[in-house]
């Protein structure tokens, strides 16, 4: 049986990332925003890179992730290890630069780290002197 949700949270403030998932499970995530990039945090035990998809349109990032307990003949009188399929989706305050974005995964957390586009970030212009 596959439970789906899809729950999207109001901003609670203008400019606050919008979340949604769907899927059997649901994925706590982080994000928070540094000067020059958006880094989301998400824990998901079980998973390995080659069953992760991240995607970025526009100011939307999706996260599908698997995980299959495998089939290894045990009869097992108790199963609490989760197999599971779930779909994430943030929506970020701001525009990010794709093309440069890195993602790792380490004992089971995710990390994304997504730079700001450059409209977005500050520029200091220096004046010449003539």
């Amino acid at each position: 049986m596959i439970v789906r949700w899809r729950i999207q949270r109001a901003p609670r403030r203008w400019g606050e990332a919008r979340v949604d998932w769907t899927g059997g499970r649901r994925a706590p995530v982080d994000l928070y925003a540094t000067e020059e990039a958006y880094i989301l945090t998400a824990v998901l035990p079980g998973v390995r890179p080659e069953d992760l998809d991240i995607e970025v349109e526009e100011q939307t990032l999706t996260l599908t992730a698997r995980a299959q307990q495998p089939g290894d003949g045990r009869q097992y009188l108790m199963r609490e290890l989760p197999s599971f399929h779930l779909r994430r989706r943030v929506r970020l305050p701001e525009p990010v630069n794709a093309a440069k974005a890195k993602a790792t995964l380490e004992k089971g957390v995710l990390t994304v780290h997504l730079p700001k586009a450059d409209r977005v970030l500050p520029r200091r212009i220096k004046v010449k002197a003539k």
